[in-house]
């Protein structure tokens, strides 16, 4: 799957390694660089991917409104 980011494109993979689900995030920084984040579950890449997020991002997405 193909995401658009704030700063470019990104490309989600869910990959299947020993018949295991493995999912992969990659993105450009603004900077050029490449990124890679990587997961053996949609669950712990849900949890990687908001320590990626800068710490008011992290707040916003993680605060409990009644």
């Amino acid at each position: 799957m193909r995401l658009v980011a704030a700063y470019g494109s990104a490309r989600l993979e869910a990959r299947y390694r020993h018949g295991q689900e493995f999912w992969v995030l990659r993105w450009h920084a603004p900077t050029y660089h490449t990124h890679r984040l990587e997961a053996p579950t949609l669950a712990e890449f849900l949890v990687r991917l908001l320590g990626e997020l800068p710490e008011a991002e992290q707040q916003r997405w993680t605060r409990c409104t009644p």
